[in-house]
């Protein structure tokens, strides 16, 4: 092909404008779906921590002592789904804290206590091996005046992984559908582009 002909300029314009709308819609996409998924992870870590407060910590006082810890190891399973969950009593300290995870994806007990301006929001801790922890805390006083310190954790790779398969998709298949795209505008532009010439010979034979 002549790279020179203004058939060929009219499709690399083309196929140009088509990859960068294709990439705009990409990145909206990413950057959409990666702040939903952070949104709806705040909102259970925060009903879970919600859910231990008002369900279990409210029965706290009248129950034995490690009936905390059962509690919440059935209902979550934190070293199987690699969870995190810590409770605290102000003035007595820590009691709760979820075990290891099976997986090695983080160490519970590296992670700092919240600073009393991290209490009732949500923050990202950095853990070793440049992983990140995703944390809602929460404050909760319980109907005889007790209060707690709720969190529940769990880590920020779940949302890198559902983002990392949309890079891929994209991948496979935007410079397809890209390709496609071009070659059946560069058909179409092609039949436009000889139109006038047609018409040309037609004139002339007619001549």
């Amino acid at each position: 092909m002549n790279t020179r002909s203004l058939r060929f300029r009219i499709t690399a314009w083309y196929a140009g404008l088509l990859a960068g709308a294709l990439l705009l819609f990409g990145v909206s996409v990413y950057l959409g779906l990666e702040r939903y998924l952070y949104w709806n992870l705040q909102r259970t870590l925060g009903s879970e921590c919600r859910t231990i407060g008002t369900q279990l910590l409210t029965q706290h006082p009248f129950k034995r002592t490690n009936w905390l810890e059962t509690e919440i190891n059935e209902a979550y399973a934190p070293e199987v789904n690699s969870h995190f969950f810590r409770v605290i009593q102000e003035g007595v300290g820590v009691l709760y804290l979820s075990g290891a995870p099976k997986d090695g994806a983080f160490d519970p007990s590296q992670v700092p206590l919240p600073r009393e301006d991290e209490k009732n929001r949500s923050r990202k801790i950095r853990l070793d091996g440049g992983r990140q922890l995703l944390i809602e805390t929460l404050q909760f006083t319980a109907p005889d005046g007790s209060k707690f310190v709720i969190e529940s954790g769990v880590p920020y790779h779940q949302i890198e992984v559902v983002l990392h398969g949309l890079l891929v998709t994209f991948g496979v298949y935007m410079p397809f559908i890209a390709a496609v795209r071009g070659r059946d505008h560069e058909k179409g532009g092609g039949n436009h582009l000889h139109k006038p010439q047609r018409a040309l010979a037609r004139h002339s034979n007619r001549g």
